[in-house]
Order: structure tokens, then sequence, then C-alpha cells
């Protein structure tokens, strides 16, 4: 996928956390979507939820009533829970 042009937004309930987009490092494995929350999480808990919106993310696919390569741009929605790691 292309992700220079990707969003993320995480939410805790229908509070938004902001998040930091890290910098890319191309050469190393395939192409990575990194952040990180600005904020502290409320709660370690596992019921804990954490929604997670990535919208903007290119995904290059063959167009045969074109006949050449496009770019198409989708996004995805999942819900996560975080684990603390002591």
């Amino acid at each position: 996928g292309d992700f220079s042009k990707a969003t993320v937004k995480m939410y805790w309930g229908n509070s938004e956390i902001e998040v930091k987009i890290l910098e890319y490092s191309p050469g190393y494995g395939l192409n990575t979507l990194v952040w990180e929350p600005q904020e502290p999480f409320h709660t370690w808990s596992s019921n804990n939820s954490y929604k997670v919106v990535v919208s903007n993310i290119g995904i290059t696919e063959w167009d045969e009533v074109k006949d050449e390569w496009v770019t198409r741009y989708t996004s995805f929605t999942y819900t996560t829970t975080m684990l603390y790691i002591n």
C-alpha cells in the first residue's frame, strides 16, 4: 500500500486521541505505517478498547477497462485493545 497520504485517527469511546505518524524509512521490508498516541492511556485494562481509523491508503491495481495501473484510496476501521507490558 501507499501510505504517503494516509491519516490515522484513534478513539477511546467518543474521545479522539491525538496521534503522531512516524516518518517512513524505505528500504526495510514492506511499506509500513507507524503511529504513536500522544496522550497517556486512560486505564490499563483488557476491557478498554480503542477504535482506529486509517484513511487514504493507496492501493494500486490493474484496471482492465483503462488497461493501466491505477491507485484507488481506501480506509480501514478496526477495534483493538492495548496491552500493558511491564
